[in-house]
């Protein structure tokens, strides 16, 4: 396993671009540190309650409509600098 970005060929950066979705469960802040992402996302607009890492980043998930409310984006947008959105290919308001 690398140890460093030279190691890949890339520079430390790279490995910031690495990311995962979570959950909270005893030891999720150590298993991200270890996993060695740059940031993470919980399939909402919050935390979930798990707290990440020294220079991980949360970035809030807007999946659905039920996500995209003024609150819900107010709590998107005092949390993170990014914001992820998904949509369903089989959702009924798809838009192509």
């Amino acid at each position: 396993m690398p140890t460093s970005g030279d190691d890949i060929g890339g520079s430390a950066t790279a490995v910031q671009k690495k990311g995962e979705s979570a959950w909270k469960f005893d030891g999720v802040t150590r298993a991200l540190s270890d996993a060695r992402v740059g940031w993470f996302y919980t399939w909402s607009s919050g935390r979930g309650g798990i707290k990440a890492p020294a220079g991980v980043e949360f970035v809030p998930m807007m999946h659905d409509a039920g996500s995209v409310t003024v609150a819900e984006l107010h709590r998107a947008g005092s949390r993170a600098e990014s914001c992820s959105a998904s949509t369903s290919p089989t959702a009924r308001t798809r838009h192509t």
